[in-house]
């Protein structure tokens, strides 16, 4: 699971429109008196054709400074339909989604991958691992070459998920033993010798397995499986743990009654979403997928009500995206195939709707892109195999620029990541007529619009909608 990630943010879904400013100028008066344009957009339901993808499932995604590594089952990364290049369980893709060099080539799966820095620390089922190979169990620490670093905590069983804060990695997962010391299923390591904290001991019991740990402040959220007590409490599934001592908070008890297997924070930090296989937790019945109260541990009133698990959640300002094995949202109600996004108020289903023909098990969102990985063969109506990218498609320019009352005139319109079709339309605001919109192709179009004579002066906003839906 992704447990770090930097600021979270998306725009309206369910309908591309890009905007851009137009300045209306009242007639005769001097044409350079021009606003820079201003973008807005909506995501995309098609992905982006150009990211590389993968012959296996994609578990991860951790994006830093422009490179984007994933980890998985796969063995090999290449271009849709091209020839794929060997990698095994770990790559890093450039800017443009196409691959690196970076070839670390473990030799079994990679469940993890935080970066601090320039180091890049992985955890999962792999015994070797590094530009040359290495014998590094369950858990490691790579250089920007691919090559491993001294560091070296020797988990005896999988490592599943890791996060960071300031001089400490935090790890997760099915061991007994990590970093020198007897640990059950979570461990503070140190940074610099891979030592585990001699002090801080959570000690899960009742067949631990730790999925996910998220850290919010100076607490550590932990969700999973078959542990029963942690911290020195009765915790079933998810706890809150102290950072300095590692005991568990005595007030905040979800008492989830199946596997918690995902935790985020919601962007306005007043709750903790857990995703996973449970119908019962925070003393409310939630079917998957739940919202926390951050003081008290009880489930909020939001309920997005999933049929099936719920393997992912990354939220937004104002959207939660969502991936795992579901079908269904709002008890059957609305259909979306492992993949979503729901407002961040009401729990419910957004019009974006990629449609994935299998599972979900990473959701990743860098500034307004969404990165989703796993099982899956095609997604938002393409083929695209285990790993996808869902830009937010924006206007580059318009020409010309202005315009006067009474004038009809051709506007030339430019987009970055943009999928106009036959059924785009443009608007311009009040008084301005478009009496046709025409697309050349998916980044260009052009608009004949007529300005009325009585329209007021001033930067317009330039709306292209696809998808028959009208702009707010």
């Amino acid at each position: 699971m992704e447990t770090a990630g930097g600021n979270r943010q998306s725009k309206t879904l369910g309908k591309v429109i890009t905007t851009v400013a137009l300045v209306l100028l009242l007639a005769g008066l001097a044409p350079g008196l021009i606003a820079p344009p201003v973008a807005h957009a909506a995501m995309n339901s098609t992905p982006n054709q150009g990211t590389y993808v993968t012959d296996g499932k994609v578990r991860t995604v951790a994006i830093v400074g422009g490179i984007t590594y994933i980890g998985g089952d796969f063995h090999n990364v290449g271009p849709e339909g091209g020839g794929m290049t060997p990698r095994n369980h770990i790559a890093a893709l450039d800017s443009t989604g196409a691959l690196t060099t970076w070839n670390p080539n473990a030799d079994d799966v990679v469940e993890s991958i935080v970066v601090s820095g320039t180091t890049i620390y992985v955890g999962g089922w792999f015994h070797n691992i590094g530009t040359t190979p290495t014998a590094r169990n369950h858990i490691a620490a790579l250089d920007t070459s691919g090559a491993v670093t001294a560091w070296n905590p020797n988990a005896n069983n999988y490592v599943y998920t890791l996060a960071v804060s300031g001089t400490t990695v935090y790890a997760g997962g099915y061991f007994a033993n990590i970093g020198g010391q007897a640990r059950n299923g979570i461990a503070a390591l140190n940074m610099t010798n891979g030592n585990a904290d001699a002090t801080w001991n959570p000690n899960a019991t009742g067949g631990a397995e730790i999925c996910d740990i998220l850290i919010s402040g100076t607490t550590v959220y932990v969700g999973g499986g078959g542990f029963t007590n942690i911290g020195g409490q009765a915790r079933n599934g998810i706890a809150a743990l102290n950072m300095t001592n590692g005991n568990a908070d005595a007030a905040w008890n979800p008492n989830a009654n199946a596997y918690v297997i995902t935790l985020a924070i919601s962007g306005d930090g007043t709750a903790v979403y857990a995703g996973g296989y449970f119908t019962n937790i925070g003393g409310q019945a939630r079917n998957r997928i739940a919202a926390l109260n951050m003081t008290n541990g009880n489930a909020t009133t939001w309920n997005p009500n999933a049929n099936d698990v719920v393997r992912d959640i990354t939220p937004s300002s104002s959207d939660v995206f969502i991936g795992g094995d579901f079908t269904t949202l709002a008890g059957g109600a609305t259909t979306r195939n492992r993949i979503a996004a729901l407002d961040v108020s009401t729990g419910a289903a957004t019009a974006w709707n990629p449609n994935a023909n299998n599972n979900i098990w990473e959701v990743y969102l860098s500034g307004t892109t969404v990165y989703a990985g796993g099982d899956f063969t095609t997604i938002g109506g393409a083929a695209r195999n285990r790993f996808a990218r869902f830009d937010s498609p924006t206007i580059a320019s318009v020409l010309p620029t202005s315009g006067a009352q009474g004038q009809t005139m051709n506007v030339d319109i430019v987009g970055t990541d943009t999928a106009f079709g036959a059924g785009s339309t443009a608007s311009f605001g009040a008084d301005i007529t478009v009496n046709s919109t025409t697309v050349t192709d998916a980044t260009h179009a052009t608009a004949n619009i007529t300005i009325g004579a009585g329209a007021a002066a001033g930067t317009r906003d330039v709306n292209v909608t696809t998808g028959g839906e009208t702009p707010d």
